[in-house]
């Protein structure tokens, strides 16, 4: 026997049973290490094989690397024992042969089995990096509270512990098509099941991201439950190779937010009830007062009277008020009835009363050009009546309230504007929600009423198809814009 090569050209099958015999001694308790190392060395031996046939001097050797000779996950220990074993086997059987080691052949040995070494390293940390960042994904994924899974046309290959309790059970192997039947999506709004293709997880394996709110069946209870779905395609460069989806159940906040449109809807009917009810005896409280102011009465009874009086008309605005926001939020808008009158013969009534109850203060009225078109008069009257009470709450006595109007051709634009502090960025957008009382008198006093004069003047403006709009700065002043179409605008 002349050497190594000669070795495993005539004895291959001596040096496997000595190197299989040596692991089994080995390896004994790790029987999963030993099957995949035994069936790995046919492998080993070729490589080794090949390197001592290659030319002399040539050092990159066939094949050595440890990924394409030994099973991935063996660590680094593992493999560093079996090619140990391997090379005292080739040595020992050499000796018993009589067989003479040549110096190249030990080059080669000792060279194939340094880079077949690193080769190892390289694989079991490049295997630990893998399987780190897999733990790792796995324990975001888990600690998602949403349920989360993941698939591709094929079969669904991870679901977090939301997905299964979401979703009945383990979802991993089962194929989309039968996630699709146990789920039976559908939409809540016709309750019509869903078609395969339309499908959140069906629609993101075609490339699309998908955000939608489906109603699902619960696998083992039978129960329905309103999910929102998003779905996305998973990609590696530019192919598609799956789809990730999250359901999130928005059962119980379905449920808590139509109990609480309920209980806004109830409140709000109540109020209009009250409303409604209470006109009857405030109207026998204001004509009884009327009755009485239109007697001879003493000084102080004619004044308790007059408070009366007073204080009935008052309560009556505010009743009035109730109803008009009872008719915006639920019956559909407030109602109009549209006749042919004239903007400026609706202003000039509305502004003399406000000048009987504000004496001391100043108000314009400036018109151009055509006013007329088909409007409900009370109902403008109403809303100028609002808008202008509300110039004059909140700017300061010695400066002129303004209402100017404007022919626009199609349309008609009243501007009410007044001097003053300007109306804070923070309360503009929210300045036409109802009982929104967060402006000042200039006194400091918050202006008496409920707050629903701009909510009101706003529906009033919308029954009619218009538009209603304020601007506010230090400079200019604050001006509310009413733009009126003169006629139905068309649907």
């Amino acid at each position: 026997m002349d050497g190594l090569r000669e070795l495993l050209a005539t004895r291959r099958e001596q040096v496997r049973a000595r190197v299989e015999r040596n692991l089994r001694e080995q390896l004994s308790a790790e029987e999963p290490v030993l099957r995949a190392l035994v069936s790995a060395l046919p492998r080993m031996l070729d490589a080794l094989q090949a390197a001592l046939q290659a030319q002399p001097g040539d050092t990159s050797y066939p094949e050595p690397a440890a990924g394409r000779l030994l099973p991935a996950g063996l660590g680094a220990a593992v493999p560093t024992r079996a090619y140990g074993l391997l090379r005292e086997a080739l040595l020992g059987l050499l000796e018993e042969s009589g067989g003479a080691l040549r110096f190249s052949e030990l080059r080669v040995l000792h060279g194939w089995l340094d880079q077949a070494l690193e080769a190892t390293t390289v694989e079991a940390e490049h295997h630990d990096a893998v399987a780190h960042h897999a733990a790792r994904l796995e324990a975001i994924l888990e600690s998602i509270p949403d349920a989360v899974y993941v698939g591709d046309a094929e079969r669904i290959t991870h679901a977090n512990a939301p997905a299964r309790e979401l979703l009945g059970g383990d979802l991993t192997g089962i194929s989309p098509l039968e996630l699709g039947e146990r789920l039976q999506c559908s939409d809540p709004q016709t309750g019509q099941r869903l078609s395969r293709d339309a499908e959140p997880f069906a629609r993101a394996l075609r490339g699309e991201a998908v955000t939608r709110d489906v109603m699902l069946c619960h696998p083992r209870t039978g129960r329905r439950m309103g999910t929102r779905c998003a779905a996305a395609p998973v990609r590696m460069g530019e192919r598609i190779v799956g789809a990730v989806v999250v359901n999130t159940d928005m059962t119980d906040q379905q449920r808590r937010q139509e109990e609480l449109h309920r209980t806004a809807e109830f409140r709000e009917r109540f109020l209009g009830i009250v409303s409604h009810d209470l006109r009857n005896p405030l109207n026998a409280i204001a004509l009884s007062a009327g009755v009485l102011l239109r007697e001879e009465l003493p000084p102080r009874a004619r004044k308790a009277a007059g408070r009366i009086s007073q204080s009935a008309h008052r309560m009556a605005r505010m009743i009035g008020d109730l109803l008009d926001f009872t008719r915006g939020r639920l019956g559909g808008g407030i109602p109009i009835l549209r006749q042919p009158v004239d903007l400026r013969l609706i202003c000039r009534p509305v502004l003399e009363e406000l000048r009987v109850a504000w004496p001391d203060r100043e108000l314009r009225l400036l018109a151009e050009g055509a006013l007329q078109g088909e409007w409900d008069g009370d109902r403008l009257a109403q809303l100028v009546g609002n808008l202008a009470k509300n110039a004059l709450d909140y700017s300061p006595p010695d400066q002129p309230v303004t209402v100017t109007l404007r022919d626009e051709g199609a349309w008609v634009r009243l501007e009410v504007h007044n001097l003053g502090d300007p109306i804070s960025p923070e309360l503009l957008p929210q300045l036409f929600e109802p009982f929104r009382r967060g402006m000042r008198n200039d006194d400091g006093s918050q202006s008496t009423g409920l707050g629903l004069g701009l909510f009101i003047a706003q529906q009033i403006s919308v029954a009619h198809g218009g538009t209603l709009e304020v601007r506010s700065t230090q400079e200019e002043g604050t001006t509310f814009t009413l733009r009126l179409p003169r006629a139905v605008p068309p649907k």
